[in-house]
């Protein structure tokens, strides 16, 4: 989805979310809605929240996911939430008016990535079978080509999962995110220009699990990115 500037492309985006929302209660009663914390996404939440045409989203059908969190420092006390989910929450839920029992945070504790697949397994568990997975990613692209720490986890038999490097997160695997009904990613401006190049690289090249760049490929579902003519003029 190629808009010619930020605001259109996140206008589609968030004509997508609005339709797949919709359909999703009619369908199954709820809809299932996996966030990013990056400061990239935080536009789209605000804009889903006031913008007069999405007044009727159905905050209250909805289950609200993250898809990464920072995990429990060594000198740090275990919390209900972590500090990402804390500024995510700190957009959305107030204004939202969503029930707090459909939000759910990744706990900032030892154990976070079995605890939350445990929930997911179990929330998604009063599904169909074939349709317990998550309705609707959100992903933010950095200019690295990355999808945030989302997909680095290198075994694909965990949902959730310690990422490796310096700097780790917990967050949702190659598996989890693959088996979701729509992924979208958002990538806006010049400086995500390299990252869409190393996307496009990625999928024409063969990886491993944890190898590389994670490119989303949703065995039973659809992949979209909402890209502006900054991000990826050799498009226009």
């Amino acid at each position: 989805m190629l808009r010619k500037d930020r605001d259109a492309a996140i206008d589609a985006l968030l004509a997508d979310v609005y339709i797949h929302a919709s359909n999703c209660v009619r369908a199954f009663g709820d809809f299932q809605f996996a966030a990013s914390p990056s400061p990239s996404i935080e536009p789209v939440l605000m804009r889903l929240m006031y913008d007069p045409p999405y007044r009727e989203f159905p905050w209250t059908r909805t289950r609200l996911w993250i898809t990464d969190e920072e995990p429990l420092a060594p000198e740090a006390s275990p919390q209900p939430e972590g500090p990402r989910w804390r500024a995510l929450s700190d957009v959305l839920l107030e204004a939202s008016g969503m029930p707090r029992e459909q939000a759910h945070p990744i706990p900032w504790s030892a154990d976070a990535a079995s605890l939350y697949t445990k929930t997911l397994r179990e929330t998604l568990g009063w599904r169909p079978p074939g349709q317990d997975r998550l309705d609707f990613v959100l992903l933010g692209l950095e200019p690295s080509g990355d999808l945030g720490p989302v997909g680095r986890v290198s075994d694909d038999e965990h949902l959730l999962g310690l990422t490796p490097g310096p700097e780790p997160s917990i967050a949702m695997g190659r598996r989890l995110i693959n088996s979701s009904r729509f992924v979208a990613v958002l990538g806006l401006g010049p400086e995500r220009l390299p990252g869409v190049l190393a996307q496009e690289q990625a999928t024409q090249r063969p990886t491993h699990s944890g190898s590389g760049l994670f490119v989303p490929a949703p065995a039973a579902g659809e992949v979209r990115w909402y890209l502006d003519h900054a991000a990826c003029p050799a498009r226009v």
